[in-house]
């Protein structure tokens, strides 16, 4: 899990920006994890492997994603945080909802 695993400083930043992308591609697939943090994503080689993606949500059809969305970008801005990554979850979220309802909604 990545909450257990040694990651080194100098490789935060980019594993977050790469699970940011991540989020921003499921959106574009219409979809929100809803649950995400550092105990539902595997880390191994320097990569990430996010699971449990059952609670995810639709956002054409869930009103509540926009918080879902926050909520999962600001546990993994807490979570790199300990790492050296500075990041407003807040505007990333409004960023990455902004970006997909302009191309898909």
């Amino acid at each position: 899990m990545l909450q257990h695993a040694e990651i080194p400083f100098s490789a935060a930043e980019s594993l977050f920006q790469r699970l940011l992308q991540e989020i921003e591609l499921w959106l574009s697939c219409g979809r929100v994890h809803a649950d995400l943090s550092p105990f539902n994503i595997l880390y191994w080689d320097n990569q990430p492997t996010v699971l449990d993606f059952l609670q995810s949500a639709d956002p054409e059809t869930n009103s509540i994603d926009l918080s879902l969305l926050s909520r999962d970008i600001a546990n993994l801005c807490r979570f790199f945080a300990r790492f050296g990554v500075r990041a407003d979850a807040e505007s990333l979220a409004a960023g990455v909802w902004r970006r997909q309802r302009r191309r898909a909604w």
